[in-house]
This record gives C-alpha cells, sequence and structure tokens, in this order.
C-alpha cells in the first residue's frame, strides 16, 4: 500500500519522499538534488507527506471493504 501511495504521487513529491523519508538525506542535500531553495524543499516535503498520508487513509480502508452489507 504503501509503495503504490508513493506511486500515485507526482514527480517531484516522489522525490522528496523518497530521499527524505527513505534515503534520509537531509534538507540542504535534497533541496541542492532537486534545485529547490532549503525552505522551499522542507515545505514542500511536509505538504508530500500530508497527500501520502491522505491516501494511505483512504486505500488501507478500501482494502477491508464493507463489513455492514
Amino acid at each position: 500500500l504503501v509503495q503504490a501511495a508513493i506511486d500515485e504521487l507526482d514527480e517531484r513529491d516522489r522525490a522528496l519522499v523518497v530521499l527524505r523519508a527513505i534515503e534520509q538525506r537531509d534538507n540542504e542535500e535534497v533541496a541542492e538534488l532537486l534545485g529547490l531553495a532549503p525552505n522551499t524543499a522542507a515545505q514542500a516535503f511536509r505538504r508530500a507527506l500530508e497527500k501520502l498520508r491522505g491516501k494511505l487513509r483512504t486505500s488501507a480502508f478500501d482494502e477491508l471493504g464493507d463489513s455492514d452489507a
């Protein structure tokens, strides 16, 4: 589910999540790699995580189906 949710992110958000959360690179390195100012990279990373959390919340419950039916 996590990989599928990451794959659904746009290219920049996916790169931010992979570089920061998976590869554990620091914000300054990620900003340089992506051609962003450090503050912009930090804000974009937070927004990308919010999008990812939203996708996971939705998709996790899709797998369960409707138990009341």
